[in-house]
């Protein structure tokens, strides 16, 4: 299959380095202007996008490992869940350094007995959605921290979970090796559930909802009809899936793995655009939300920035192997 296979070995850049351990989450703000990460060191840092730059202080409060960060609709906030079994929802603020006392928009939403593996804002920006190894989805009142729905159904810890765009239903992925799809409102299953070969580490709705992209540790990314139930496209790896992830326009995704690549493919036909090379597993990545960039990060602990089209690394730079 043709590909560009891009390095960035031609670009020096500084390192956009700042976690000490692996990123283990990434998601780009509402405007593109700010990225957030979660990592094994148990913070989540917030960066300028365009300049590779930290903004303000790490938010620390977390126990134990970042497994997952999402930005609210309006930008103005983040949650994040943890290792430690909670879900926490930070104010944003940029360009100024956040007193510690302010930096927690509210106490840690408490309910989970596992990892919180996923979370997510609903559209309006009034709930969080979390998924965890406890086998459970949970529905929290955002200004509250209140649990308002939990959400049961899989045989085994949940590792993924999206909502739709228009705030319907949540997709979910497990190690029951099975994606489902629920009503927001009532906890009921609507579709699903879709099968893969081994654990499911991603899944991400289609920009209009009718479809759903999924990735798993049995080294394929695919795509499920959600109307039919029927798999329209499987695309592969050399190893695990981690990380998949819509462009805005729907015409294109991306797929991170263990293999040190994030491939992005044509969704009508398969076809791989380019494989951004890394120098060690990838743990994270996600379109900008207008699908110019794609940021990545790694479990050494680096983020970069690519160009989505051309593949050319923007931000950071890739190590040698043999250095590391």
């Amino acid at each position: 299959m043709p590909s560009v296979r891009s390095t960035g070995s031609e670009v020096s850049q500084k390192e956009f380095k700042g976690h000490s351990k692996e990123v283990l989450a990434i998601a780009y703000s509402p405007d593109g202007k700010l990225i957030a990460s979660g990592s094994a060191d148990t913070t989540i840092r917030i960066w300028d996008s365009h300049a590779g730059t930290q903004v303000g202080k790490p938010l620390e409060g977390h126990q134990n490992y970042v497994k997952a960060v999402a930005f609210s609709p309006d930008g103005s906030h983040i949650a994040s869940g943890s290792l430690d079994n909670t879900i926490r929802v930070w104010s944003v603020r940029t360009h100024q350094e956040i007193p510690r006392t302010k930096e927690l928009a509210m106490d840690p939403f408490i309910g989970h007995t596992g990892t919180v593996t996923a979370v997510n804002f609903t559209p309006e920006g009034t709930s969080v959605v979390s998924a965890s190894e406890d086998r459970t989805i949970r529905i929290w009142d955002t200004r509250t921290g209140k649990s308002l729905r939990t959400i049961k159904g899989h045989e085994d810890r949940i590792n993924a979970l999206d909502v739709s765009p228009d705030g319907s239903r949540i997709a979910s992925g497990s190690w029951d090796h099975m994606v489902r799809i629920w009503d927001i409102n009532t906890g009921q299953r609507v579709a699903g559930p879709y099968k893969h070969g081994d654990y499911v580490r991603s899944v991400c709705f289609s920009p209009s909802g009718s479809c759903l992209l999924s990735g798993s540790d049995d080294k394929t990314a695919r795509v499920w009809d959600i109307s039919t139930g029927q798999e329209v496209l499987k695309v592969e790896h050399d190893k695990w899936v981690k990380c998949v992830h819509y462009a805005p326009d729907g015409r294109t995704f991306l797929s991170a793995s263990d293999d040190n690549t994030i491939r992005t493919w044509n969704v009508s036909t398969g076809k791989m655009f380019h494989s951004l090379e890394h120098e060690s597993d990838v743990g994270a990545a996600a379109f900008s939300l207008d699908g110019t960039r794609i940021a990545s990060g790694t479990i050494n602990g680096y983020i970069r920035i690519w160009e989505a089209t051309g593949g050319k690394l923007l931000l950071g730079k890739v190590r040698d192997r043999r250095t590391l």
